[in-house]
């Protein structure tokens, strides 16, 4: 399914006219818009179409991915597990190629004010490990430095980092491509944990239906997908660093760091290219980053014969530090057992409630009603102190990222009359 069948698959899309009153409005608008998505025509007075939140909650993305809402979360995780997806060579026929240096031929823009500057905020990465020619395939923002150049952010230690330094070790830039208005298969794929050595392509051929379109573009020696608008090829340069600085996941300002340069020598585009963007801090941001660590943590837990009734990673911690989890409860040790689970299976995870199955983890009523009726004992709260938390969380230490973690146990002892303690239907 191509970006564009999205917009087109029965959903409600606000739709905005252009061009923008004031440099803000875009990003003001996709915020307001909340989880609905929204196309701006003609956002910048040059025709430009830029849609947003497309993947704004975990049912968007799995009806995007035609997975039943109810399974998602467990069939994602089997597939990250053993992405075993194949690929399909296809014809660049259908991109038209641009000339590089006439602006960056996207239509990027600066979300916040305190922004480093215009950044392009969906962009996937595909780049070959030089040693095993793995071709890995992550997101990573890349703020605009020039006509033909970007900054790009690379977590130390990712996989896309560890490539770029193998390369660089042996005095080499990194040969990139980058896409920007992915299909829904391949921005998912990309946002997963696939183990080193994999290639998240394999995965996206999996959600595909088992076969991945790709192209190879000229100017790399590996295949990338071919269903996006927009495709640039390049290189992350050894040696040239630039500061970038962007609000992330929690809306909070990230620090700012220098960062490898990326130089564009190729610019393909699609017939009237639909431009993606995600608002740092957005529902779309926290469902595409929370979701696969969603997954991973219900496979760990059904790996330790936990039964998961339901799962979410909260909007209020940016879908990354707080993780609410229903369960059937079996034994009396479950809900202690599926904190510490959550814990090492999403090692940024800060906080763990736990829940039984009458209560929906995606409901902060629902979350509020259990901590109200079923919290009667101090022993239900358990925390470590000095476990290594997120570099995202302000309040943990600004070297080591050490933090105060806990879990709660909110589940009822199994042998007590549930009938108290649930809510009564009307009919």
């Amino acid at each position: 399914m191509r970006l564009r069948d999205v917009l087109s698959a029965g959903k409600t899309v606000m739709q905005v006219e252009g061009p923008a009153a004031d440099p803000y409005e875009v990003p003001l608008r996709i915020a307001k818009a909340g989880t609905t998505p929204i196309l701006f025509k003609n956002a910048f007075g040059g025709g430009e179409q830029i849609v947003a939140n497309i993947f704004a909650s975990k049912d968007s993305v799995s009806g995007c991915l035609g997975i039943d809402d109810r399974e998602f979360l467990r069939d994602l995780g089997r597939r990250i597990t053993n992405p075993i997806g194949s690929l399909r060579r296809t014809q660049m026929d259908a991109f038209q190629e641009k000339k590089v240096g006439r602006g960056t031929g996207l239509p990027a823009f600066q979300y916040f004010r305190s922004d480093a500057g215009k950044y392009v905020t969906s962009s996937v990465f595909l780049a070959q490990d030089p040693d095993s020619q793995v071709v890995n395939m992550s997101v990573h923002r890349m703020l605009v430095l020039n006509d033909k150049s970007f900054a790009v952010r690379m977590v130390e230690g990712r996989h896309l980092h560890r490539i770029f330094t193998r390369h660089r070790e042996r005095g080499q830039d990194t040969p990139v491509a980058i896409l920007v208005g992915c299909m829904p298969e391949v921005m998912v794929a990309a946002c997963c944990p696939v183990k080193w050595g994999e290639s998240e392509m394999r995965l996206a051929g999996s959600l595909a239906g088992g076969e991945l379109p790709v192209v190879e573009p000229p100017g790399l020696d590996f295949s990338v997908p071919s269903g996006t608008e927009y495709l640039l090829v390049g290189s992350i340069s050894k040696s040239e660093l630039a500061p970038e600085s962007q609000v992330d996941i929690l809306g909070t300002p990230d620090a700012e760091r220098r960062q490898p340069v990326v130089r564009i020598s190729g610019f393909y585009a699609k017939e009237s290219p639909l431009y993606h963007a995600i608002l740092p801090s957005g529902y779309e941001h926290k469902t595409l980053m929370g979701i696969p660590r969603a997954a991973a943590v219900w496979t760990a837990l059904e790996g330790r014969g936990i039964e998961v009734s339901g799962l979410a990673l909260t909007p209020g911690s940016g879908g990354w530090l707080h993780c609410v989890i229903s369960i059937k409860k079996k034994t009396r040790t479950d809900a202690r057992d599926a904190i510490l689970v959550a814990l090492n299976a999403h090692g940024s995870v800060k906080g763990v409630v736990v829940v039984d199955e009458d209560i929906n983890p995606e409901d902060y009523e629902s979350i509020d009603f259990a901590l109200a009726t079923r919290l009667r004992e101090r022993d239900q709260l358990i925390t470590y102190e000095g476990l290594r938390g997120s570099s995202l969380d302000p309040s943990a230490d600004r070297e080591s990222h050490a933090t105060l973690k806990w879990g709660l146990d909110l589940t009822l002892d199994t042998n007590e009359d549930k009938r108290r303690f649930m809510k009564e239907p009307i009919a």
